[in-house]
């Protein structure tokens, strides 16, 4: 069996002065992290943008593979149109570790 994912919301700290990120979620234990987004050391303030972006993007994943998992209930009802949930479902199973 594969391990499940933290469920979100997932919520992102800025470090005050730096451009890190920590992932965090409200249903753990207070300072929790899940994660750690920083900027390339030797390119720096550059990189704070990309690291925000990046880290928006992880906050946001759980949410979204819940919401491709409600889309891809289409298929059963609508099969002819969801030509797209082919690639979804594959895209599902790698985010759950698992084979399409």
């Amino acid at each position: 069996m594969t391990q499940q994912h933290t469920p979100g919301p997932w919520e992102a700290h800025k470090t005050p002065g730096h451009g890190d990120h920590w992932i965090t979620t409200p249903h753990r234990k207070v300072g929790y992290k899940l994660a750690y987004v920083s900027p390339d050391s030797q390119i720096g303030a550059a990189r704070d943008g990309e690291a925000e972006a990046n880290a928006r993007l992880i906050v946001a994943a759980s949410d979204m593979l819940t919401a491709l998992e409600h889309m891809t209930g289409v298929q059963r009802f609508l099969p002819d149109m969801c030509d797209w949930c082919a690639n979804a479902v594959a895209v599902i199973a790698r985010a759950k570790g698992e084979q399409p």
